[in-house]
């Protein structure tokens, strides 16, 4: 049983499958009369475990595709769903904080791709991953090269920063924008970085630099 919108509706799992560091993957039947925006999140209960507890998860799929996927690790929340408000956005995950972000690269990619941008103010991602090691994270490696494979127009520029292993990186065009829109999901440390470095670019640039956060 899934929870949309005070809805409650059944829906079948299609497939479901246990990727590396216990992650589990799964796939859903989408019920017809369900539209959502990229980095929303339901609340699913299992008839087997409980039909009144539900759990709040990600939606990983994007909202063009026809199937309904999540992964089981990862913090959910409202707070990145602004993306498409800006001309520029920063997307800023740490460790699991990364799940909102699937569908959403997946979302920007397809629209920019199949030239329907008429829906979106937005130009340019910036996607910034912080994590200890890349293996704990393997399935979303995955989903990078879908999008990349996609990306003719390379409106998407990611960058992976493993812990202790710095690099640098360009983010001249935001000067091009007097807004852009920084979203993070990570722990607590992460969003005080972030919000200091939004606060600081802000001062020394003409671009204002807006954040928006979830913790876990």
């Amino acid at each position: 049983m899934v929870s949309i919108s005070q809805n409650k509706k059944e829906i079948e799992v299609v497939k479901s499958e246990l990727l590396p560091s216990d992650v589990t993957m799964l796939e859903f039947k989408r019920p017809q009369d369900m539209d959502y925006r990229s980095g929303q999140w339901l609340r699913l209960a299992c008839d087997q475990l409980g039909s009144h507890e539900y759990h709040a998860f990600t939606l990983t799929s994007a909202p063009h595709e026809p199937h309904l996927s999540l992964y089981v690790d990862g913090p959910f929340g409202a707070g990145q769903q602004d993306w498409f408000r800006y001309e520029i956005s920063v997307l800023v995950g740490a460790g699991i904080g990364i799940a909102p972000y699937a569908s959403i690269l997946k979302d920007f990619v397809y629209l920019t791709s199949s030239k329907k941008t008429f829906r979106l103010k937005c130009r340019k991602l910036y996607f910034i991953w912080v994590t200890g090691s890349q293996k704990h994270f393997e399935w979303f490696i995955d989903i990078l090269r879908q999008v990349e494979d996609v990306d003719q127009n390379s409106v998407v520029e990611a960058h992976i920063f493993i812990t202790q292993l710095f690099q640098s990186f360009d983010l001249r065009t935001t000067m091009l924008t007097r807004k852009v829109g920084v979203f993070s999901c990570g722990p607590a440390g992460i969003t005080k970085g972030v919000q200091q470095a939004c606060y600081t670019s802000s001062k020394r640039r003409k671009a204002r630099f807006e954040h928006h956060f979830e913790n876990f």
